[in-house]
């Protein structure tokens, strides 16, 4: 149901019995107020403006990760990780051929990870809780094969 007020409100008072027009002369002000609710007075707020957000820092992927690799490598593999202000370095040490170790600069991006060798691997893959599994390619063959590895405590 709707609410409807009317205010009159002269801007001169009226002559007694004289309801047509104020005294000055001039007709009178007829405002007019429609509302769905009770009328209520208002209280100015302040300019809504919407709450930043906390950007959400990137977890910190610094230590040793071990694991197993599949493929020409198939195997044990040792990730050891430091967080720089600029990504991630670190070496990748596959345990076949003995002992293969690889230096390696790369980033983390929402929880997709992607490392690259000097000698052209790019290992890709995502971070899943305290675990970092993807995929390799190794370049000497072209083919593709996985690896999986777990934070060490």
């Amino acid at each position: 149901m709707n609410s409807f007020a009317i205010a009159l409100t002269p801007r001169w008072p009226p002559q007694p019995y004289d309801l047509s027009r104020s005294r000055s002369g001039q007709p009178w002000c007829v405002k007019y107020v429609f509302a769905d609710a009770p009328i209520r007075p208002t209280v100015p707020t302040p300019f809504p403006f919407s709450t930043p957000t906390a950007t959400q820092a990137p977890p910190d992927l610094s230590g040793t990760w071990a694991g197993l690799c599949s493929g020409t490598n198939n195997g044990f593999c040792t990730l050891t990780l430091t967080q720089t202000a600029n990504g991630l370095d670190g070496t990748f040490i596959l345990s076949s051929p003995p002992d293969k170790l690889l230096d390696v600069r790369g980033n983390l991006i929402g929880s997709t990870i992607t490392l690259r060798s000097a000698s052209g691997v790019v290992f890709t893959g995502t971070l899943s809780g305290s675990t970092l599994s993807g995929s390799y390619t190794d370049i000497a063959t072209g083919k593709t094969y996985s690896w999986s590895v777990t934070l060490s405590a």
